[in-house]
C-alpha cells in the first residue's frame, strides 16, 4: 500500500472510530438519563404507596413530579431538588428542607407548620393557601411567590421588611403576643 493511501485508510478509520465512539457515548447518555427518570419514578411509586414521613431524601431529584396529597412530614430534603413539583395540599411539618429547590412548585394548602427551611428557594411558587406558622425562614428566598392567604406567625427569620412584603402580597399573619422580638429585626 502506498503511504498516501495508508494516510487516506488511518484517517477513514479514525473517523468512523470517532462517528462510532459518539455514538456509542450518545447512547451511554440515553441510557443514563433512562436510568435517572427510572429511578426518580421508583422513588416517586415509594412515597406515593409508602409514604415519606421521617424518612431522608437529601439531594435527590424529585423536580415535576406529582406529590399532591402526600405525607412527607418529618423528612428531610437537605439540597433536594423538588422544583416544578406538584405537593398541592401535602404535609410536610416538621421537615427539613435546609437549601433546598422548590422554585416554581404548586404548594397550595400545604403544611409547613414547624418546618425548617432555611436558605430554600421558593421563588415564583404557589403557596396560597399554605400553613407557614412556626416556620424558619432564615434566609429564605420568597420573591414572587404567589402567597395570597399563605398563613405565617412566630416564624423565624423573617425582617420587618420582608413581612410587610408578604403582607402586602396577602399573606395573613398570626403573630402569638410573645413572638420574639428578633424575629422582625433585620440583622
Amino acid at each position: 500500500m502506498n503511504p498516501k493511501h495508508t494516510a487516506l485508510f488511518v484517517a477513514e478509520t479514525l473517523l468512523q472510530g470517532l462517528e462510532n465512539g459518539t455514538l456509542i457515548l450518545e447512547s451511554s447518555l440515553e441510557a443514563s438519563a433512562q436510568l435517572n427518570i427510572d429511578r426518580k419514578s421508583h422513588l416517586v411509586k415509594e412515597i406515593t404507596v409508602q409514604g415519606g414521613i421521617g424518612k431522608d431524601f437529601s439531594g435527590v431529584d424529585l423536580s415535576e413530579v406529582n406529590l399532591s396529597g402526600t405525607d412527607l412530614s418529618e423528612a428531610v430534603f437537605t439540597r433536594a431538588n423538588l422544583s416544578g413539583t406538584n405537593l398541592n395540599r401535602a404535609n410536610l411539618s416538621k421537615t427539613y428542607l435546609s437549601k433546598a429547590n422548590l422554585s416554581k412548585t404548586s404548594l397550595r394548602k400545604a403544611n409547613f407548620e414547624s418546618a425548617y427551611l432555611s436558605g430554600t428557594d421558593l421563588s415564583e411558587a404557589n403557596l396560597s393557601g399554605a400553613d407557614f406558622r412556626k416556620a424558619n425562614l432564615r434566609g429564605a428566598n420568597l420573591d414572587r411567590a404567589n402567597v395570597v392567604k399563605t398563613l405565617f406567625g412566630d416564624n423565624l427569620g423573617l425582617t420587618r421588611q420582608a413581612k410587610d412584603d408578604l403582607m402586602s402580597r396577602g399573606a395573613i399573619f398570626q403573630d402569638s403576643p410573645e413572638a420574639p422580638v428578633e424575629t422582625y429585626v433585620n440583622h
